[in-house]
């Protein structure tokens, strides 16, 4: 992990290196995205045919591999990025609806420096987690770019 001096430089290698993970993390994502509107015009014509089966197979395989890496390098570049604790407060919880699932994630309030900031979590948790405290880590150039643990 970074120390605090280079954390708050804006040109420390750290910084580059995350700004590298979150170049590549959209890259893949957008990459991800467009292979999967492939596999879907393409599959839906070549279904009837029968033989659509190759060509989603080519589509959806690197689809599901970009927008894993995606995931994962955006994850890097919040971890080189946030590397300022301190304890938050759930003040309320937000439902996200992932096609027929549902997760209830924290709303945390945390205060910088005097300022107070508010984020939504990546966790789910529950609505009886209103009031409990949380660890996250901010990004000390920008206290409003947080992570969980």
């Amino acid at each position: 992990m970074c120390d605090h001096d280079s954390s708050r430089d804006p040109n420390s290698p750290e910084r580059r290196k995350a700004a590298r993970y979150a170049k590549a993390g959209k890259v893949c994502s957008i990459t991800g995205t467009v292979l999967a509107v492939a596999a879907i015009v393409a599959g839906a014509g070549l279904m009837k045919a029968d033989n659509g089966s190759p060509v989603l197979l080519v589509c959806i395989v690197p689809m599901a591999v970009l927008l894993f890496l995606g995931g994962y390098f955006e994850r890097k570049d919040l971890t080189l990025r946030c590397t300022e604790r301190t304890t938050a407060h759930c003040i309320d919880t937000v439902r996200r609806h992932r096609g027929r699932r549902s997760t209830r994630h924290p709303i945390v309030e945390y205060e910088v420096d005097g300022v107070r900031h508010t984020a939504e979590l990546s966790i789910s948790c529950s609505r009886k987690d209103v009031g409990e405290l949380y660890t996250i880590y901010y990004d000390p150039l920008d206290p409003d770019t947080v992570r969980d643990q």
